[in-house]
């Protein structure tokens, strides 16, 4: 437990003497809380953002024992936490139940943190890169659902949940060379976190966003996530916000991202990243907009129709005017790019 400690430390570039002897606090207050018979479940709250990965065999998983999360945020500003669930005895049927948020007589709602399992699935490497004969696991969906996925260890294989037109649900192979099976299936999350079930001597990362209404007043913001599972008894976690006085400026910068969404002619969508029907085109660009991305770039091959109704749905969600971003496949050459300077220019 020790060794594993100073190794999450030391990637963080926080060992030294002081914090070896922290790596031997953390190990025998580990030690302290599994020894504990009673005890089904201990609770680690690491670093949202890190470059460490979490994973479902590692115990103890890395960061330190707590039952308390706090972040800083401004008022309409997204800020991520996060803890592991490491399950001394099977959990079954955990559910995860966030409260109302208070600071005397002001609230936040409990809507304002969202909840998503961390699930790890196996992709074709470790980069950006694809390596065909290569599988890792890798902790990187987040989802409310935690059965819309299911991973084959064995096989190192993932599957996507779908259901077809009689209503059958059933379980579709997507680690395949080809995509071709996926053409119709149509994936779904839950909109709220569902219960999930933790085999004992595993752990599980949660991922919590917590978006402060742009109405917010300052102040630190308090309260409590209690975590329920069949027949046992868990800890309650505590979840303190600080909303700070005054609102982030927009930045100057021009904040893009190569965006490979194009609008289908029959308005149909798809599953890739590139064919998006109105709705899934719709969603990317609030999604955008959230995460302060205000100009993704155009990919759409001229058609004026198709470029209106784009531009038409980025207007609706907020995005700025004046400045477009398009890929080569969009103007390949001068001439198009004048093509799409005469269309645009009406529009703003």
């Amino acid at each position: 437990i020790m060794a594993k400690q100073c190794k999450a430390f030391s990637r963080q570039g926080r060992i030294n003497v002081f914090g070896f002897f922290g790596c031997a606090i953390v190990a025998l207050g580990t030690l302290a809380r599994l020894a504990g018979a009673d005890e089904a479940a201990v609770v680690y709250v690491p670093r949202a953002i890190s470059s460490i990965l979490i994973m479902p065999g590692q115990s103890p998983p890395p960061g330190p024992l707590s039952k308390d999360m706090s972040v800083t945020a401004c008022p309409d500003e997204y800020e991520p936490a996060s803890f592991v669930i490491h399950a001394t005895r099977r959990l079954e049927n955990l559910a995860v139940e966030v409260g109302n948020l208070a600071d005397a007589e002001k609230s936040l709602p409990r809507e304002v943190v969202d909840v998503r399992v961390v699930k790890c699935w196996y992709q074709a490497g470790s980069s950006a890169r694809i390596e065909k004969d290569v599988r890792i696991l890798v902790p990187e969906l987040l989802l409310h659902d935690d059965g819309l996925v299911r991973v084959d260890t064995e096989k190192k294989e993932n599957f996507l949940r779908d259901v077809t037109d009689t209503g059958e649900t059933v379980y579709v192979p997507i680690s395949t060379p080809k995509s071709d099976n996926l053409v119709n299936i149509r994936p779904k999350d839950a909109k709220r976190l569902l219960p999930v079930t933790i085999p004992a001597g595993t752990s599980r990362q949660f991922w919590l966003t917590i978006h402060v209404p742009a109405d917010a007043k300052p102040g630190n913001y308090k309260g409590t996530i209690k975590l329920r599972a069949k027949n046992v008894e868990l800890p309650v976690l505590n979840l303190s916000v600080r909303v700070l006085p005054f609102k982030l400026v927009p930045t100057r910068g021009i904040i893009g991202i190569w965006y490979r969404g194009k609008l289908t002619v029959d308005g149909k969508g798809s599953i890739g990243s590139e064919w998006k029907s109105p709705q899934q085109y719709l969603a990317d660009m609030e999604t955008l907009k959230a995460h302060g991305v205000l100009y993704p770039t155009f990919y759409q091959t001229y058609n004026e129709d198709l470029i209106r109704q784009q531009i038409q749905l980025r207007q609706k969600v907020g995005l700025p005017k004046g400045i477009y971003l398009c890929c080569w496949g969009a103007a390949p050459s001068a001439e198009a790019a004048k093509k799409w300077g005469h269309l645009l220019t009406p529009l703003g």
